[in-house]
């Protein structure tokens, strides 16, 4: 029988709150990034640490820095996902990607090692639905997300003076940058919202 005493129900609350706030905080480190760039690159990098945001503001901030950064935030991220998925099952991986996990990718031992060396949101949620221990998988947790962040950080680091032209032009374009990345989001929640509907994924087994 399901938990639903209200201890449970304020827990899954605050998890799906935390990823609200984080996901609007990226968005806005998105729309944004044009105009903090020149200024408070670090900034950017707290409110959004996707890999290419990291590649394009590493160079920036420093590695030191920007490991300190982004490694608790996207460790956070991460476990706040897989609380997802113990809270509220596999329904999560559907609002995610549009689609239902199958059954067996729940008992896939391939994501435990998988998420030791680049966690992923999908399989955090589906690792949570899995009813995996939390002391099972905090330490991939804590290891993939230090192993990709340096890894992520290295070829920033690599590639920063290829990608200098990128960053004046987008610096000497902040306005226009702002709209088109502003347009981007709107059409990217509408799609997310759209998967939110019933009825609108496809059957299980089903491929296009």
């Amino acid at each position: 029988m399901a938990d639903d005493s209200p201890s449970t129900q304020r827990r899954r609350w605050i998890w799906l709150i935390l990823l609200g706030v984080q996901t609007t905080l990226s968005y806005a480190g998105l729309a944004l990034s044009s105009i903090l760039l020149e200024s408070r690159p670090e900034v950017v990098l707290f409110l959004r640490t996707s890999p290419d945001m990291v590649i394009l503001v590493a160079p920036l901030v420093g590695a030191s820095l920007t490991f300190a950064i982004i490694y608790p935030i996207r460790c956070l991220i991460h476990y706040a996902y897989f609380e997802l998925g113990r809270n509220f099952g596999a329904r999560p991986v559907r609002w995610l990607t549009g689609r239902a996990p199958k059954a067996q990718h729940l008992r896939s031992s391939a994501l435990l090692v998988g998420t030791c060396l680049y966690p992923v949101s999908v399989v955090d949620v589906t690792l949570g639905a899995a009813s995996t221990a939390p002391r099972v998988y905090l330490p991939l947790l804590f290891a993939g997300s230090a192993v990709s962040s340096a890894a992520i950080i290295a070829l920033a680091m690599r590639t920063a003076g290829m990608l200098t032209p990128v960053l004046s032009w987008i610096v000497a374009h902040q306005t226009g940058m702002v709209v088109v990345v502003a347009v981007l989001i709107v059409v990217k929640v509408l799609v997310r919202l759209r998967r939110l509907r019933p009825g609108s994924h496809e059957p299980e087994g089903r491929s296009r």
